[in-house]
């Protein structure tokens, strides 16, 4: 078991050094990765829940985004990345294929750390 306190300071570091949320091809490992499996991110200020409990641990919920595609695929994943570092990613379902320029959406991003 993990104590709430340790899962909240995982947590933290998202919503405190999260700057830029990118939608890709492929789930990226490292941030040199995120680079090449980027098909477009959003940059700037997010807005990210308190920390709350969910069913297993902890979680936090980044709000809905919008951005342009810079790159032709369809993307299979979210991620979410600060300080030259990926902090989360999970899937993307039923997604369409973006091209450059289009705008694309992701709906609030839930990022659970389980006990």
């Amino acid at each position: 078991m993990i104590g709430d306190t340790v899962l909240d300071n995982g947590l933290s570091v998202i919503a405190k050094t999260l700057s830029r949320i990118d939608i890709c091809e492929r789930e990226p490992r490292s941030f040199a990765e995120l680079q090449s499996a980027s098909l477009g991110s959003v940059t700037g200020a997010f807005k990210v829940s308190a920390i709350e409990p969910c069913e297993a641990g902890r979680k936090v919920t980044v709000g809905a985004v919008e951005g342009s595609a810079t790159r032709q695929g369809r993307p299979q994943f979210w991620v979410l990345s600060g300080q030259s570092q990926v902090l989360a990613s999970g899937p993307i379902t039923d997604a369409k294929s973006v091209t450059p320029g289009v705008l694309f959406r992701l709906p609030s991003l839930e990022v659970e750390l389980l006990r």
